[in-house]
């Protein structure tokens, strides 16, 4: 490490987790502490790491974390975790420009869900990242971005609507500035995590998808669920595998068929049948089966008049004609003519 990193300033709490290290360290190696001519200074080169991260986190307790049978790998573990959560950081996000956000832009979040909108990470941009000064607040944060913000910041004035995540102690909160304080949004955090790392989120989304199934339906012939926020599938057996049908949220057809794999069990199946939509990563819920048939049956007769086709006009000039042959002949009345003179 640089000697010039361990000159700059450290937080008491870099310090604090520093000499907790260096005693584990004592304890779990009986001659670190003859190995160390300043424990003062090994803290102080401890906490700079932990600071700065002027190494890889983690290599710090690397000798901690193999259990010499004296029971200290745990300890080692909370220590690594804590470790792992520096630098504490702030970061603002702010919607992004244009007209479709118009009536998200500076909207209290009770007004924004009154009118059926949400927090959705995809709406937001990022706009500035920093270190998370110690004693530093929501509040203090909101005050200095209004009233003196620093000089590389790009976004406007901290405002209604826009978001401040807060990392500290390693744990993750995003916050809405609100017309009054602040309003923690969880799911900005989650869907920000996903975005990060679609993989894992997918894997396990379906995994999820796999027991939850696994777990309900294997033994039933027919098996119903709602797959995203507006799809709906019906499965039952047949002699050749199984028959589906896809519906959308106000369960009307979409799609159906028939999957010829009768070897697979109604789990492996539905997820099967998924797949061919790119649907087996959507969450999943069981819905009743008649339920289900009940309410596409209720849509299926709403429209049913719509689709009875009409006649032409064509046929219905062919009606007149035969309906006016049909009647006997009328004599127009007589209009009088006016002689000429």
């Amino acid at each position: 490490m640089p000697n010039d990193t361990l000159n700059y300033p450290l937080s008491e709490r870099a310090l604090g987790l520093a000499r907790e290290i260096d005693a584990l360290m004592q304890k779990v190696d009986p001659h670190y502490h003859d190995s160390v001519k300043d424990s003062a200074a090994n803290v102080r080169e401890f906490a700079a790491i932990i600071e700065y991260g002027s190494i890889t986190k983690m290599e710090i307790l690397l000798r901690c974390l193999a259990d010499d049978g004296k029971g200290y790998s745990l300890r080692a573990a909370e220590l690594a975790g804590r470790v792992a959560g520096f630098p504490d950081t702030f970061t603002i996000y702010q919607l992004k420009d244009g007209d479709a956000l118009h009536y998200h832009r500076f909207e209290p979040l009770e007004r924004l869900q009154a009118n059926g909108l949400t927090v959705e990470r995809a709406n937001y941009d990022f706009i500035y990242e920093s270190p998370l000064a110690e004693g530093e607040t929501l509040d203090s944060i909101y005050e200095r971005f209004n009233l003196n913000h620093p000089e590389d910041y790009r976004g406007h004035s901290l405002s209604i609507s826009d978001i401040v995540w807060l990392h500290k102690d390693g744990a993750d909160h995003a916050y809405y500035v609100d017309r009054f304080g602040f309003a923690e949004v969880p799911q900005f955090v989650e869907q920000e995590k996903a975005r990060l790392n679609p993989l894992e989120t997918a894997e396990k989304s379906t995994e999820q998808n796999y027991n939850m199934i696994d777990g309900i339906i294997n033994n039933q012939e027919q098996a119903a669920f709602q797959v995203g926020a507006d799809r709906f599938l019906a499965v039952q057996t047949c002699d050749d595998g199984y028959d589906y049908t896809l519906y959308d949220g106000q369960y009307r057809l979409l799609d159906g068929g028939q999957l010829d794999a009768p070897a697979l069990t109604m789990g492996a199946a539905t997820l099967e049948i998924l797949s061919g939509y790119g649907l087996e990563r959507e969450p999943m819920a069981p819905v009743d089966y008649d339920g289900l048939d009940e309410k596409q049956a209720e849509v299926q007769a709403q429209f049913l008049p719509q689709l009875v086709e009409k006649p032409s006009v064509h046929e219905r000039l062919q009606e007149n004609r035969g309906r006016a042959a049909a009647e006997p002949h009328k004599a127009r009345p007589h209009k009088d003519v006016p002689e000429r003179s």
